[in-house]
């Protein structure tokens, strides 16, 4: 082979890997769980009332969206596209996210970034969805998708139609100020909240 046939080679190979392993319509999520993410948006203000006259307010401090989509090669990441909400407690943050790193020959290192409220991660191989909704001591991780409840129902004092309830998915017994369910509607995100303690907590704004 001559030099100019293995430039050809070369490139071609080149090229090959650097194109999009799938089409961009492998990367749709499902409306019923894009409804549980696309009503947010940065700086966003959250206020909840509870049942026994406690305020809670948060904020959304950031949304991120990050796709992956290589030719598999060795050690390349599983395809995907992942958007997540983040937020935090205002005026005090009591539930920031934190862990300790430690690089190699270094010193253990204190990392935090602020709440995840939900994340929504689509793959494009066996196009599966997954969401995982946090608050506060709330986690719920499913690949199912949320059912459209269309009755009325009243949360400490707010009607809500047309919504989503997330149950949280912990297998032992949650504390009694733990969130057993979540409720989220499509135009305004997560709109309340119980406890297991049956105290309940309702947007109010």
């Amino acid at each position: 082979m001559n030099k100019y046939g293995f430039v050809i080679i070369f490139f071609t190979f080149l090229t090959s890997c650097h194109r999009d392993a799938y089409p961009g319509s492998k990367f749709a999520i499902p409306a019923a769980i894009r409804d549980l993410i696309s009503c947010y948006k940065t700086g966003d203000t959250l206020i909840f009332k509870s049942s026994t006259n406690l305020i809670d307010s948060f904020v959304i401090s950031a949304i991120d969206s990050v796709t992956i989509n290589e030719k598999p090669l060795f050690m390349t990441p599983r395809n995907s596209k992942s958007i997540s909400v983040y937020y935090k407690q205002i005026p005090e943050d009591k539930w920031q996210e934190s862990w300790i790193e430690t690089p190699h020959g270094g010193k253990a290192q204190k990392k935090s970034r602020d709440g995840t409220l939900i994340s929504v991660v689509k793959y494009p191989d066996d196009e599966t969805t997954e969401y995982y909704v946090n608050f506060r001591k709330f986690h719920c991780s499913k690949n199912d998708l949320p059912g459209l409840n269309r009755d009325t129902i009243g949360v400490n004092g707010l009607k809500i139609t047309n919504y989503y309830k997330i149950q949280h998915c912990a297998i032992n017994p949650q504390s009694p100020t733990g969130i057993k369910a979540c409720f989220s509607t499509m135009g305004r995100g997560l709109v309340a909240f119980e406890t297991n303690d049956s105290i309940t907590w309702s947007r109010q704004n």
